[in-house]
């Protein structure tokens, strides 16, 4: 088993969430439990429909492998290793949730289940702009490193266009 990640732009809002929805090809259903933070808009427990009924995907790799992937990140963008992260890992609440106290570079991902979960278009903007932001130090951070094939950087680059169309409307989906 491993971490699947796929993603979509410009979903359109149906509603609540009944039993079997799922069970349809173009239907998303937003779920979080944790982190409600990162679905942004969203909201939790909503159904969405993809508009040309397709979307893009990639692997992950295995937990292990995401979580190696996870802890380089985390290095390469200047923390100690993601459990720097999750420590300083800092929210309040406000009138619309809960909200990070600083947005710092890739938090939102860093400090994020490793298994299952969605990132709504507000975060996957932000997102966007953090991995945009450190492209040219990813790809000088890569240096041959290997997750399950890929180098560092090229998941690093499946992972920044992920965030560019789901900051369209979209999603990302952990699963």
């Amino acid at each position: 088993m491993g971490l699947d990640i796929s993603y979509y732009s410009n979903l359109k809002k149906l509603g609540k969430k009944t039993g079997g929805d799922e069970d349809h090809d173009n239907l998303v259903v937003c779920n979080a439990e944790c982190f409600i933070y990162q679905l942004g808009s969203m909201g939790s427990d909503y159904l969405y429909e993809t508009t040309d009924n397709e979307y893009k995907s990639f692997p992950a790799g295995s937990y292990g492998t995401y979580n190696r992937w996870r802890e380089h990140l985390s290095i390469m963008a200047g923390y100690d290793n993601t459990n720097a992260v999750w420590e300083d890992f800092d929210m309040v609440v406000n009138e619309i949730g809960y909200v990070y106290k600083e947005m710092k570079p890739f938090y939102e991902i860093i400090a994020f289940s490793d298994c299952e979960g969605m990132i709504g278009p507000e975060v996957s903007a932000k997102l966007y702009k953090d991995f945009v932001d450190f492209d040219k130090k990813a790809k000088k951070y890569d240096d041959g490193i290997l997750f399950s094939g890929e180098h560092f950087y090229n998941s690093y680059c499946n992972w920044k266009e992920a965030f560019r169309v789901a900051s369209e409307n979209g999603a990302v989906a952990f699963h």
